[in-house]
């Protein structure tokens, strides 16, 4: 993925000089790939990442994009809870997609 490929999509949350969360995706065929998506803890549950949302949203429209997917880790209670917030909703799994530690660990499939 390259900073200048129009099919990418990117945002920095910059707080006191410093970076403190970011969004990145790309475009892939007729949807929109949520690839990461971090806000410092201290900064959570301020509406930051759901403005990212939003903009990623914008994107998606100027693209003509109809879906916007993410895998999130099953364990994830946190992402798993932003994402529903944010109206996403589940619509598959990979099995044991992650291995954390030895531990393989399912993905949830979620699309807004």
């Amino acid at each position: 993925m390259s900073l200048n490929d129009k099919n990418f999509f990117g945002r920095a949350c910059l707080y006191n000089k410093k970076i403190n969360g970011f969004l990145l995706g790309r475009k892939i065929d007729d949807f929109f790939e949520l690839i990461s998506i971090f806000i410092t803890p201290k900064l959570r549950n301020k509406g930051i990442g759901g403005q990212m949302i939003e903009s990623c949203k914008n994107f998606c429209r100027k693209m003509m994009l109809n879906e916007i997917i993410i895998e999130v880790n099953d364990k994830n209670m946190v992402g798993k809870e932003f994402y529903l917030k944010n109206k996403f909703c589940f619509f598959g799994k990979r099995k044991k997609y992650y291995e954390v530690r030895e531990e393989k660990i399912d993905a949830c499939l979620m699309k807004l």
